[in-house]
């Protein structure tokens, strides 16, 4: 039995050190599916009727001279939008078709195509997956994207995209593209599909190897070490007391992963949406070291300033400073970290020799962080801070000075402004993470608690992240009337409470992976365990 296809063929015609428009053509193909009964014959039809609509802005390339993926980034786009008018799921590739005029090497010209508000990579043609031909005077085919509609009927389908083309800089007008052409065609080609999997969403944007797609595609699969969090960035995290989350990380340069040559650190989960410092919003696999550093004050300060009790303002944190210094580069630095209030300090570590290699920094994606919190203040209102209460504070635009700042008490007279987003590489876990960790069959349940009454319910014995011998800190401020030094942490009763910043508890590095950052495949049904840790690659 033959797919059920339908092409829509967009001609794209550019010639180099001209303005050429587009010209358009669309071709219709009605399929038949025949299935054979003894007793007779049956013939179905299925809709697949897919419109191409809001055609605008034909490409021109001004002179077609090389230029930059900056500014190629800002050329005028192709805009149009692909509906699916059936009441069956499509999946359908958008597929660029060079034709056999072509003179100018595909590897010359960049192409960005992108669903519209969303940011494009910019890649050579070389770089795409060769797609079926379907123009019969097509020298090659290039699969831009893969992509599916919904039904009609529920409202997902129909779908904006955006399309630049442009010289790549790296041309050499005189020697590549000199009285040369480059001739192609946008070929659509469609066919009925299923609906998609949890997964389809996060491999579509995160690129089919990545290891955010693989972690994904694991969870399609396993519902009891994985969930989405159904927040408004349905995140999908590791749950439960003892989940195959392990991951080698920070390991020896040309050594084989093993316990030996690498630390053993925990994955959190894969989070959406996240913005990295270039703006791109993506999807990150987001880690947490297994076993804690010594414990240390989250901020300390003079004993003039709030007090003694430290700063809770992220960004400006005595442990911000040393992760993303010393620690993250290896050096010794002041070798001073603080453990009490009013500057007090003791010896670090030697960074130099336990802090992150330069293999494993690379992996790192620099990303923006949210450092919110509560719009209300915590005296009397822990009631509040369910998981998915902390999960919006997280990311709001209220800090842990406002409700302070009139009083201009001796807790309160820091005079540090407040951010609530900070861009960073190494941080520290927040409430929402400690929450939605919890699994089994105590989650719904504990989902619908305060977390600082999470010490019942089973819901410490069934969070993975909770630690029966530390109190751990968050990287969430806490809002009080009267003092802007304290912040969240979970202690060894697995509550979410407060505490001044001086205090010394234990940090617990936090990272997003960046998005090239694969998992090496493999079979083996402990793969992910505390004893077959996964093994990264970019």
């Amino acid at each position: 039995m033959k797919d059920k296809e339908k092409k829509i063929i967009i001609g794209l015609i550019v010639g180099m050190f001209a303005i050429l428009a587009i010209t358009f053509s669309i071709t219709y193909a009605f399929w038949q599916t025949t299935k054979e009964q003894t007793e007779t014959n049956i013939v179905n039809t299925t809709c697949l009727n897919i419109s191409l609509l809001n055609q605008e802005n034909d490409i021109n390339i001004p002179k077609a001279y090389p230029i930059s993926d900056t500014d190629g980034k800002e050329l005028q786009p192709f805009t149009f939008t692909v509906q699916n008018n059936c009441e069956e799921w499509v999946d359908y590739s958008i597929n660029l078709e060079v034709l056999k005029e072509t003179t100018l090497a595909s590897s010359y010209v960049k192409a960005m195509l992108n669903i519209k508000d969303t940011e494009g990579t910019p890649q050579t043609l070389d770089y795409y997956g060769n797609g079926t031909q379907i123009i019969e005077d097509s020298k090659e085919s290039k699969t831009l994207l893969e992509d599916k509609l919904g039904p009609k009927s529920k409202g997902a389908n129909t779908k904006d995209y955006e399309l630049r083309l442009w010289l790549s800089e790296s041309v050499t007008i005189e020697n590549d593209a000199m009285n040369k052409t480059f001739q192609s065609k946008i070929v659509i080609d469609g066919k009925v599909g299923e609906e998609p999997k949890a997964s389809d969403e996060i491999c579509s944007k995160a690129g089919k190897d990545s290891g955010a797609c693989y972690l994904a595609k694991k969870a399609d699969e396993d519902t009891t070490n994985f969930a989405y969090d159904e927040t408004v960035d349905n995140n999908l995290r590791y749950i439960g007391a003892t989940p195959n989350n392990y991951i080698h990380f920070n390991c020896e340069a040309g050594k084989a992963a093993s316990k030996s040559t690498c630390e053993t650190w925990r994955i959190i989960g894969i989070m959406n949406n996240i913005e990295d410092e270039n703006g791109n919003t993506g999807s990150h696999i987001k880690i947490i070291r297994d076993k804690f550093e010594k414990n240390y004050s989250w901020d300390s300060s003079a004993s003039g300033v709030n007090s003694g009790n430290g700063v809770n303002e992220w960004s400006e944190a005595d442990i911000e400073k040393v992760l993303n210094d010393e620690y993250l580069y290896r050096r010794t630095g002041s070798n001073l970290c603080y453990k009490s209030s009013s500057n007090s300090t003791e010896t670090c570590p030697d960074w130099a020799n336990i802090g992150i290699r330069e293999s494993s920094r690379n992996m790192i994606s620099r990303v923006k962080w949210n450092t919110g919190t509560m719009s209300v203040k915590y005296d009397g209102n822990t009631n509040l801070i369910t998981a998915s209460y902390m999960y919006e504070a997280e990311r709001s635009n209220h800090t842990g000075k406002e409700l302070c700042q009139a009083s201009g008490g001796t807790y309160c007279n820091d005079g540090v402004s407040r951010t609530t987003t900070w861009t960073g590489k190494v941080g520290l876990m927040y409430p929402s993470d400690y929450g939605y960790a919890v699994g089994g069959t105590a989650r719904t349940t504990c989902l619908g608690k305060i977390m600082n009454s999470y010490s019942s319910d089973n819901c410490k014995t069934n969070d993975w992240l909770y630690d029966a011998n530390n109190y751990q800190w968050t990287m969430t401020p806490v809002p009080y009337s009267s003092h802007a030094g304290y912040v969240f942490y979970v202690d060894s009763s697995g509550n979410v409470r407060s505490t001044p910043a001086y205090s010394a508890l234990a940090v617990r590095p936090v990272v997003y992976l960046a998005s090239n950052v694969k998992i090496k495949s493999n079979d083996d049904q402990t793969y992910g365990s505390v004893g077959n840790p996964f093994v990264l690659e970019m």
